[in-house]
């Protein structure tokens, strides 16, 4: 098992009720839970932007055919579609994310049996498990809050682009 970033501030892991460690799991359980839904509402979310994002370049860039203007004179515009596109793109497939539950390797400890540690193996798994959760909860918060920043940069984007493209489709009318 790969060494810890974080440990709970316990004198000794094995001082701590069984049940103690039930609550202190569910807890992360559940906060982990809710952490990966608001990484899973960014992805949806941009699955909806991109269709909205790539339909009105389709429109705008349609626009200029059909009215034989030169896409040059708006390439700006075009490179500013492609950079929101791309910035998008990385938000529906995030490079790396956490899942539910614990691969075994990562969760087992090495002396779970141990002589004595005997009685305390469910301790044991709890203490690990809590661990696991929690730098899986940080990893994730600390990479939803990198997507979230770029989603509100994407919307914002996305929104000076329709504006800009409303308005150089109502002056070239």
């Amino acid at each position: 098992m790969p060494e810890c970033k974080w440990k709970p501030d316990f004198d000794k892991w094995y001082n701590v009720n069984k049940d103690a460690y039930k609550f202190l799991f569910e807890q992360a359980d559940e906060k982990l839970e809710d952490v990966l839904s608001e990484s899973e509402s960014i992805t949806n979310k941009s699955i909806k932007m991109v269709t909205a994002v790539i339909a009105m370049f389709a429109f705008f860039v349609g626009f200029l055919i059909q009215k034989h203007i030169p896409i040059g004179y708006n390439s700006i515009f075009i490179i500013l579609f492609i950079v929101n596109v791309s910035g998008i793109i990385y938000l529906i497939f995030p490079k790396e994310v956490k899942g539910r539950g614990f691969v075994p390797s990562e969760l087992l400890p090495k002396k779970l049996n141990s002589p004595e540690d005997k009685d305390y193996q469910e301790e044991l798994l709890y203490y690990c498990a809590v661990v696991k959760l929690e730098e899986d909860i940080q990893l994730m918060r600390q990479k939803n809050s990198v997507r979230t920043k770029i989603y509100l940069t994407c919307i914002i984007l996305a929104l000076v682009l329709l504006v800009a493209g409303a308005i150089i489709i109502v002056a070239a009318l």
